[in-house]
């Protein structure tokens, strides 16, 4: 958890930690919820949570492999909704010169359940932008609208250049947002993940996990049902390896 603590905003989120066994020690599952720092832009932020992996010798991980988010998003019931995002570095041009800007490429249903109102556009991902061919879309940070693009009120459904391939603007986010972990950098552009399962190994752990919990259905209830979808993913993960070494 001393992860969180560096990052106040996320730890508002009510936090459902997964552990699944992948060191030399036995794996522990275990529930965490109910810390509270102070509200988040989010809907009924009190419903969301993020998943982690972690071990006996407190050592924890946020990162998963696609093969993971398809066994939560399938067997869970407890969750409404999950999706997943991870860092990225996009490159944009300005006065000629190319300059990495600190961005977040998501599920495209990432942003729809967190719950956000744009400023301008949407902040909704449609399905097909989630598949490859289809992802040329992007959302901008209020702060870099009003600042690189000078807050220019007819942005929105412009194109623009990032990483040499050309997108179209589609949302600003609202004032003031922050997504998870980007606190200390901030995150100019959100844009689409797509993902073929074929090329994406079970080895391969490198996005994170935020889901929103169904209506009625408790934190106890989402940890207990998380445990097994874990303890079955075991032998998947690990052929032939016991889960209790």
């Amino acid at each position: 958890m001393r992860r969180l603590a560096r990052s106040p905003l996320f730890t508002s989120v009510t936090l459902l930690t997964l552990a699944l066994g992948i060191g030399a020690n036995t794996a522990v599952f275990s529930l965490v919820h109910g810390v509270v720092l102070r509200p988040l832009p989010y809907r009924s932020p009190g419903e969301l949570a993020t998943v982690w992996m972690e071990k006996i010798d407190d050592s924890a991980t946020d990162s998963f492999s696609y093969a993971d988010f398809l066994d939560v998003r399938s067997q869970t019931g407890a969750l409404s909704d999950i999706g997943f995002w991870t860092w990225w570095t996009m490159d944009i041009i300005a006065a000629g010169e190319p300059i990495s800007v600190q961005s977040v490429r998501v599920s495209a249903n990432m942003l729809s359940i967190l719950g956000v109102e744009p400023a301008q556009g949407r902040l909704l991902f449609r399905p097909q932008e989630g598949e490859a061919g289809n992802d040329n879309v992007v959302i901008v940070s209020h702060p870099l609208w009003q600042g690189h693009y000078g807050g220019d009120p007819d942005l929105r459904g412009s194109e623009i250049e990032l990483d040499g391939a050309v997108h179209n603007l589609v949302g600003i986010m609202p004032q003031g947002f922050r997504f998870p972990y980007v606190l200390d950098y901030g995150a100019g552009f959100w844009t689409p993940l797509p993902m073929d399962p074929a090329e994406q190994g079970r080895a391969s752990r490198w996005i994170n996990l935020v889901g929103r919990l169904e209506e009625g259905t408790s934190f106890e209830q989402a940890g207990t049902e998380l445990a097994m979808i874990a303890a079955n993913a075991w032998p998947l993960r690990w052929p032939g390896r016991a889960s209790t070494w």
